[in-house]
């Protein structure tokens, strides 16, 4: 989680060492910073470093002393976020915090790894306000915004980019917190794959590099298929897994999906793919999952998983209707 400045410098936390060394492009070593402490010039196994775009102020993860410590381009110090020595999961402490990123605005982006959450800050004087941008505080599984971030990117779209160590990912959400996709996801050697991502980083170009710590290597990822773009947000707002099946009906792209947060499954609706709408039909909480979706006699059709029994629904002149229930008896 080392940081480069608009002159080339790079930023290193030497986290050991309690200090952050700075070389030039060529590897000469520039300056010092730090030692051993909590005052204001002081880190404790420092983690990360950033360095801002807007004014060149360096950002520093003091991640043994619970906070993050931010200086002007001469190495004044201006302002800390977090309290000294105290962890905790309000908006006002950090939770052994690793990674840093600022963006073209100025906010700052804090892995608040132990709280399972990226917070973003902003910093007015000597003082900052912060706030979970993703994640939920105290919660770790495999869900879209469940992490154990280490390091964190922020592309010149807004785009935001968090290395999930425990789930060997990337996940990647937009300006507002929204999850846009994950790159990765297994924890395994194989290509694309992860074991412990512990930092990520993005190019001018957009190209994505990722620290793949315990495969011993830099993995390289270039945005998707030219032409393709994604057309829904955060699992259709629901926070879905997979969708198994799609289908085109009187002029409308409808979608079924696994997983919504509920637990039911659902069917979304768009004339545009752009504008969705939940058109589920009126079935129980049972119904689970959507299997298939498929046009036959002018009617649209769609397929559960029901634990009880698969259901079959159609919808047609007269809206929903249940066709099968009960895995057609059996």
């Amino acid at each position: 989680n080392l940081a480069i400045d608009a002159a080339g410098r790079v930023y290193v936390p030497d986290t050991g060492n309690h200090r952050v060394q700075i070389f030039n492009s060529t590897g000469a070593l520039v300056d010092t910073r730090g030692g051993y402490g909590n005052g204001n010039y002081q880190f404790d196994c420092p983690a990360g470093v950033a360095v801002s775009p807007v004014n060149g102020d360096i950002v520093v993860v003091d991640r043994c002393n619970q906070r993050v410590q931010i200086y002007n381009s001469s190495w004044l110090y201006k302002a800390t976020l977090g309290v000294l020595d105290a962890t905790g999961s309000d908006n006002s402490h950090f939770n052994w915090p690793w990674g840093v990123a600022v963006d073209s605005a100025g906010a700052i982006y804090v892995a608040d790894a132990d709280n399972h959450r990226v917070q973003k800050c902003t910093v007015t004087g000597s003082s900052g306000t912060c706030g979970t941008l993703v994640g939920e505080t105290g919660v770790f599984s495999e869900g879209f915004e469940h992490l154990h971030p280490l390091a964190v990117a922020v592309d010149s779209q807004g785009r935001v980019y968090v290395a999930d160590e425990w789930n060997a990912r990337v996940q990647v959400f937009d300006a507002s917190g929204a999850y846009l996709t994950t790159i990765g996801g297994q924890w395994e050697a194989g290509t694309g794959d992860m074991r412990g991502p512990s930092g990520v980083a993005v190019d001018a170009a957009g190209n994505v590099y990722v620290a793949d710590r315990d495969n011993h290597r830099i993995l390289k990822f270039a945005e998707g298929v030219p032409a393709w773009v994604q057309v829904n947000v955060n699992g259709f707002g629901d926070k879905n897994t997979w969708i198994p099946t799609l289908e085109s009906y009187q002029g409308y792209l409808y979608v079924g999906y696994w997983g919504s947060t509920d637990g039911t499954a659902d069917v979304w609706r768009s004339p545009d793919a752009e504008t969705w709408s939940n058109q589920s039909p009126p079935w129980s909480a049972s119904n689970t999952d959507v299997a298939d979706l498929h046009v036959f006699d002018e009617r649209l059709y769609v397929s559960t998983f029901n634990a009880t029994g698969g259901e079959l629904w159609r919808v047609g002149w007269a809206g929903w209707l249940l066709v099968v229930s009960n895995g057609f008896g059996d």
